[in-house]
């Protein structure tokens, strides 16, 4: 891997690698001191990475049918339409024939979804208060029905010897997603908003899929982003490239992936962990500023903004001449180039954000401002590009921040 090589920023380069202090721009200079370089600490190539260690089985066939309960997820509506959107992001992953059909199917027992052997893949509310509820194969204590002990869980049936629901050494045929009845009022009541998100019905298809939380997987890994570290609404570049690895589409496409969103850091107490918008998105930049003397913080963590991200090519050959560019309203705060990526590479950049009140003349606080990542190379095809939409309000001071949510990063 070459080491990513030093843009158009402005900046002084220290001795060991650090930088050197400058004064602060004038409202003239917009290029922040940004600097990205890869080393041995944040380097990742994914035909490097033990996938064995990874998952425990992967689907005997990435083409599947998962059947959706029709009376509590009818077509179209808003808690359908998350589900839809969690298999949409495996659906659209490029070079993987691993390809999900939702169908409809009426309420479902819990013997009824946990048949032998099954004939289709099952999302469904596993109703515990029902009389001839016995519990279902993939839970330790069957008794146990509180959302403090699960809230989504999903159960794989093996064939082969001494297959079955939880058990045996063949590989996976089905799956069956089951959700807590006592976690969501959407069970009982159609019109609540309280159901199951993309998010957390994406990391169940992952498990469905193979994919092991990342706690399972070899200590050298586990600092790699991925819906089985904590819910999210998006596919990491490694989700991309475990979905790659295992169902395979024939031929490759060489071209960059971005990970659909930046991750932040949100700060020592958490450090598995990445900060949360109000919203539910995960944060792709601080979504909101202060002024801090000559800084802007970022206000969900006090900290000096620090900007992570992952670049994944799935192709044959490394891509070259890699730009970047970031800017917030309408300020180039920062561009750079890098060396070539090479093939088959996953690599976590992560780099904090000098901003200077200069960088924000004469812009607006207080309210939200647009902020754009845009990220491209000159792949062997043609150009490759990508881009990341953001937002962000530039606050007065830490007081005038305003409520943010605490991280989400526990998964069932």
């Amino acid at each position: 891997m070459t080491r990513l090589s030093l843009g158009v920023i402005a900046l002084t380069q220290a001795a060991c690698g650090s930088i050197a202090a400058e004064p602060p721009p004038d409202a003239s200079t917009v290029a922040a001191p940004l600097s990205f370089q890869l080393g041995v600490d944040n380097q990742r190539t994914t035909s490097q990475l033990r996938w064995s260690k990874h998952t425990a089985s992967s689907l005997a066939s990435g083409q599947l049918a998962l059947a959706v309960c029709s009376d509590h997820f009818p077509a179209g509506s808003a808690a359908r339409l998350e589900i839809e959107g969690a298999v949409g992001l495996y659906n659209t992953v490029v070079a993987s024939d691993a390809r999900v059909t939702v169908t409809d199917e009426p309420h479902r027992s819990v013997a009824e979804l946990f048949s032998t052997p099954p004939t289709v893949s099952h999302i469904e509310y596993v109703d515990t208060l029902d009389q001839a509820y016995a519990g279902f194969p993939c839970h330790p204590d069957k008794t146990d029905a509180t959302c403090t002990s699960w809230v989504m869980n999903t159960c794989r049936y093996r064939g082969g010897d001494k297959g079955g629901w939880s058990r045996g050494t063949g590989k996976v045929s089905n799956f069956v997603v089951s959700i807590n009845r006592n976690c969501y009022d959407h069970f009982s009541d159609p019109t609540s908003k309280d159901y199951p998100r993309v998010s957390g019905v994406a990391h169940e298809l992952g498990h469905g899929f193979g994919m092991g939380h990342t706690t399972d997987w070899p200590e050298a890994d586990r600092d790699l982003i991925s819906t089985m570290q904590g819910n999210l609404s998006v596919l990491s570049a490694y989700d991309v490239a475990f979905m790659r690895h295992f169902y395979p589409a024939e031929g490759t496409s060489a071209h960059i992936l971005a990970s659909p969103r930046i991750r932040l850091k949100s700060g020592e107490k958490h450090s598995n962990c990445y900060a949360s918008e109000p919203g539910g998105e995960q944060a792709a930049f601080p979504g909101q500023l202060y002024r801090d003397g000559a800084e802007w913080k970022d206000c969900a963590t006090g900290a000096t903004p620090k900007l992570m991200f992952v670049w994944f090519n799935d192709g044959t050959a490394p891509l070259s001449d890699v730009r970047g560019a970031l800017t917030i309203g309408d300020r180039a705060i920062a561009e750079w180039t890098a060396g070539d990526l090479e093939a088959a590479s996953q690599d976590a950049i992560a780099e904090t954000l000098g901003l200077s009140p200069g960088h924000f003349v004469d812009l607006p606080t207080g309210v939200a401002l647009p902020a754009r990542l845009d990220i491209s190379s000159a792949a062997s095809e043609g150009i490759s590009s990508s881009y990341l939409t953001l937002s962000v309000a530039l606050r007065d001071s830490q007081a005038a921040c305003s409520a943010t949510r605490a991280s989400e990063c526990s998964g069932p």
